[in-house]
């Protein structure tokens, strides 16, 4: 309970990991498109215990996940210490509500998101935003009631829509990071599967929507 409270007050982000109908053991891979994915092990959290989050990333990714993920997994991997403006109201994405829905869509089969609609699934994403505004680096966090129990097909799916989120989605941070001397931002948004289609659940605000207000 302490690390989900520490987990949230750092900024709220939840991932996905992938499993193929066999049992998930701490940091399964995956390989898709020649890259690997990691799987974590659920992680279950509620007074109730009746939620579960599995991540997605890339093993090869260091800064989200140690921001996001459970850090004693990490203790072999390098120490990364950079700079990071978390989840600043001036990171405006730029995609469009249907442009993000149609992403999802793409690499996500109508079939699957009706049988996720069905089992109650949602997904934060994470995405690490360069000096350039682009996804450095994502990850997903799958939420659902337990029991969770993903395939190789659904986790494939995932690890394409990792990509493609790499490729499409971008932000405008009106120069804060250039301004502010860092490297390095983060930004998030939430989508469940409506009726079997793709919903938003949260996101940043549009651009120019916070600064017409800040005028």
């Amino acid at each position: 309970m302490k690390r989900y409270l520490l987990f949230k007050a750092i900024l709220t982000l939840l991932f996905i990991f992938p499993q193929e109908t066999l049992a998930f053991s701490p940091d399964d891979t995956l390989v898709c498109g020649g890259r690997a994915y990691a799987i974590s092990a659920p992680l279950t959290y509620g007074l109730d215990n009746r939620e579960t989050s599995i991540l997605f990333y890339n093993p090869d990714d260091t800064i989200l996940i140690r921001i996001y993920g459970r850090v004693e997994e990490m203790q072999d991997r390098p120490k990364v210490s950079v700079p990071i403006l978390t989840e600043s109201p001036f990171f405006a994405l730029l995609n469009s509500d249907e442009e993000l829905k149609d992403m999802v869509r793409t690499c996500i089969p109508e079939k699957k998101r009706k049988e996720w609609f069905e089992k109650h699934i949602r997904i934060e994403i994470a995405v690490l935003i360069d000096g350039k505004c682009h996804c450095a680096e994502v990850v997903q966090a799958v939420e659902a009631p337990l029991p969770f129990d993903f395939n190789k097909e659904e986790w494939l799916a995932l690890a394409q829509l990792t990509d493609a989120i790499q490729q499409q989605v971008s932000y405008d941070d009106n120069g804060v990071l250039q301004k502010a001397g860092m490297p390095y931002g983060t930004s998030r948004f939430i989508i469940d599967f409506k009726d079997g289609d793709v919903g938003i659940v949260m996101r940043p605000p549009a651009v120019g929507a916070l600064r017409d207000v800040m005028k």
